[in-house]
């Protein structure tokens, strides 16, 4: 019986191997933290090119638009209307409400990639000097917003006013409460 282990020396043991299995464990996990950065980094930019990309082919479908709306104008004799202006904006407001939307899910979907990282990512990252990836194309865009944004003036006369654009970008619900509450007359 001399070689049984006592209770107390099974009990040691049991612990320093739960300490050993641990510390495995969170070396382990440690190592993956590299992979899983590059991983989150390469999806985060993965979805910037996509709104890149987005943002180039819509600006090829809005042009097209407007030249269709341009002709259909023409061809109706209504190129000088107030329905020139009316169209093209309608055209416009649509391209810019659907990059907003866009712009909108790219940022949550970074968000998301982001929220997978936690305090060993963190200590990578600055002990690599490794910056988490943001969205680069929020910034260049507003550029191609603001082109789009440009009130239709190729109908006008000389001293008239281009019709306003209802910019997207700029909408709110405080807006449109108080709005509504001077009066709903639109909506009878």
């Amino acid at each position: 019986m001399a070689d049984a282990l006592s209770g107390w020396d099974a009990l040691w043991i049991a612990l320093a191997g739960g300490a050993i299995a641990t510390i495995i464990a969170y070396v382990a996990r440690f190592f993956a933290v590299p992979s899983e950065i590059a991983a989150n980094d390469r999806a985060a930019g993965e979805r910037d090119e996509d709104l890149d990309q987005w943002i180039a082919d819509e600006h090829v479908q809005l042009k097209r638009r407007l030249e269709t709306i341009r002709k259909e104008l023409a061809a109706t004799n209504t190129f000088y209307s107030g329905q020139y202006g009316h169209r093209l904006n309608l055209a416009k407001e649509e391209a810019i409400h659907a990059y907003r939307d866009q712009e909108r899910q790219a940022r949550r979907d970074v968000a998301l990639i982001r929220d997978r990282e936690h305090w060993p990512h963190g200590l990578w990252r600055k002990l690599t000097r490794r910056p988490l990836v943001q969205l680069k194309v929020p910034e260049r865009a507003d550029e191609v917003l603001d082109a789009w944004a440009t009130p239709p003036s190729k109908h006008l006369s000389s001293g008239d006013v281009p019709p306003r654009l209802d910019d997207p970008r700029n909408r709110s619900l405080e807006d449109v409460l108080a709005e509504v509450r001077s009066g709903v007359a639109d909506f009878e």
